[in-house]
């Protein structure tokens, strides 16, 4: 009898979960990837899905679902019949031109990267990302911003006193407290200039944004100037932080920009009201914040993909998502 279970158990560590069955399947749901990468190879960033898994995914994707554009998706388009999708990637990696814009127009599949302008701010690298490459790579006390980290048994930093995670706290912090994060960190390990790092942290240039924008199949929204938590910018900052992305963008693709994802999922209805104003007609959050805003066609929710789980455990996952998200 113990073979017998040792055997079983061993099956299903083998044995990949199944597809969903997709009899009858219907709804609604915007797909949200972050990077691409060459593998699952989480070491040093976790929002990164290999190539082999985003590719599987866009044609179990495109077989099954109904694949729409971001403002067709907000204009309503869908199928009784079929799953309707919109696909996303969050805060405009380079590996995004490198590896998902070949896959996206091998299979004729629309989509919107919503982008960071953390260059335009004198910023090569986005915070959470610095935070994970040097929590890969250094095991140093780090002492900045008055408080100090250390790295525990799962291989995060967080502040001694309060116990609290360093890739969390930074989200609300101003922009001094980030900036001088970043100087401590790279003067312990610099290692922008280590080839075999730059798919996990490069973000796209102009020229590479342009080019995805004339593709004439992957189009670009904003996502912030540098990746902050719109719920803690300072009052005075919000509109800039908001508006100002899509005059950059806008800029560069000589197109006009109608979308803004915030980072994080984080908003609130000030947020929507000044998007709206700011000229953006697709409004991109992680789940809804308020009752109201399930009313609010000016938004929209999303389910994120992640390598933590199995291939077919995250096209499940967009599948029940969808369900769940009949209007």
């Amino acid at each position: 009898m113990k073979g017998a279970s040792r055997a079983r158990s061993l099956m299903r560590k083998l044995l990949p979960p199944p597809l969903p069955e997709m009899a009858g399947a219907a709804g609604r749901t915007i797909i949200m990837y972050h990077g691409i990468a060459k593998s699952n190879f989480t070491k040093f960033n976790y929002r990164f899905i290999g190539t082999a898994d985003f590719e599987k995914q866009l044609l179990f994707f495109k077989k099954h679902f109904n694949l729409v554009s971001v403002p067709d998706y907000f204009a309503g388009a869908g199928a009784k019949d079929k799953i309707t999708a919109a696909i996303t990637f969050d805060d405009g990696y380079a590996n995004n031109h490198r590896y998902a814009l070949p896959l996206l127009k091998k299979h004729a599949i629309p989509a919107t990267i919503y982008v960071s302008t953390a260059i335009a701010a004198g910023l090569d690298i986005l915070l959470p990302d610095l935070i994970d490459i040097f929590s890969a790579l250094n095991s140093d006390v780090v002492n900045a911003c008055g408080m100090i980290f250390k790295k525990n048994a799962q291989g995060y930093y967080f502040e001694t006193k309060t116990g609290s995670l360093l890739r969390e706290m930074e989200r609300e912090w101003n922009i001094e407290q980030k900036k001088e994060l970043r100087s401590v960190l790279f003067k312990k390990a610099d290692f922008r200039n280590k080839k075999e790092l730059q798919d996990y942290w490069q973000l796209l240039n102009s020229s590479e944004i342009k080019e995805i924008s004339d593709s004439g199949l992957v189009s670009i929204g904003a996502h912030g100037i540098s990746h902050h938590a719109m719920t803690f910018v300072a009052e005075k900052d919000i509109e800039k932080e908001i508006a100002y992305p899509k005059a950059y963008l806008e800029e560069i693709i000589g197109k006009s920009i109608s979308g803004i994802a915030y980072p994080y999922g984080m908003y609130d209805r000030k947020h929507v009201d000044l998007a709206a104003k700011a000229g953006y007609t697709e409004q991109l959050a992680v789940d809804l914040q308020s009752p109201e805003d399930k009313n609010d066609k000016r938004l929209a929710c999303r389910i994120g993909l992640y390598p933590n789980m199995h291939c077919n455990e995250q096209i499940a996952s967009v599948v029940e998502h969808a369900k769940k998200n009949q209007g």
